[in-house]
């Protein structure tokens, strides 16, 4: 669990620190005071990216970057910088250590859930079967890999399905077995 939280240039926060309890944590406070941004932050740290914008977006307007750290309940740090000059580029950090992209062993499992989720109960099977896939992206090693590979494929064969004067020659019998 993450027990300390800085956040430099992110989004509405210039320089402000946070602390969490085990357990449950509560973050109140009027509209537009940060409490989504916040909870963003969290998940940027914890999955290596925002659900609502482009990591130059996450940058406070008029700065060259951010950055946030954190430490957890093992006290081990994780930070992670975005400079936005020459060009936007992201980079973490663990234990002194700098990597540029987040392993799933490296990224904490976290679901967000918000009011737009809502949608989910009422909204298409397309839309739960996305954010299923997205939960087991970070639960299942190989997963992403595999369902970009599935989609590849099926686009192949919708392709074919399209083109009737190959279909007929067998070739959507391999395609189908």
């Amino acid at each position: 669990m993450i027990t300390d939280l800085r956040l430099q240039h992110f989004r509405s926060y210039t320089d402000d620190s946070f602390e969490f309890q085990p357990g449950v944590n509560i973050v109140v406070g009027p509209n537009a005071s940060g409490k989504t941004n916040l909870l963003e932050a969290i998940l940027v740290l914890a999955a290596g990216s925002s659900y609502r914008v482009s990591d130059g977006e996450l940058v406070q307007r008029d700065q060259p970057w951010a950055r946030l750290d954190s430490h957890d309940t093992n006290d081990r740090g994780r930070t992670m910088k975005i400079v936005l000059e020459p060009r936007p580029t992201k980079t973490y950090e663990f234990g002194g250590k700098v990597i540029r992209r987040l392993s799933l062993k490296d990224k904490l499992p976290v679901v967000l859930f918000e009011p737009n989720h809502l949608q989910l109960l009422s909204g298409s099977p397309e839309q739960r079967r996305s954010y299923l896939d997205d939960l087991l992206e970070q639960t299942e090693p190989g997963y992403g890999t595999l369902r970009r590979e599935y989609k590849r494929i099926l686009a192949q064969r919708n392709s074919l399905l399209k083109q009737p004067e190959l279909a007929g020659h067998g070739q959507l019998f391999a395609w189908n077995i």
